[in-house]
């Protein structure tokens, strides 16, 4: 479970890839991917370590 300090350091790793162009995040079998081939957007999101729970709340509050 992630702390609220965590996970506001996640959702603004979220948020800066969005600034940068990289959208729609999924979480499957605990791996980052995109609806993109692009391997360089895989590794820039394995670099940053984003949390998949993050990714997932982040979503649910954007679709509200």
């Amino acid at each position: 479970m992630l702390t609220p300090w965590l996970y506001e350091i996640e959702l603004a790793k979220i948020n800066a890839l969005e600034v940068i162009g990289i959208k729609d995040l999924i979480e499957k079998d605990r791996d980052i991917t995109y609806n993109t081939n692009s391997e360089v957007l895989k590794a820039i999101a394995k670099k940053l370590d984003i949390n998949a729970i993050a990714i997932f709340y982040h979503n649910k509050v954007k679709a509200n």
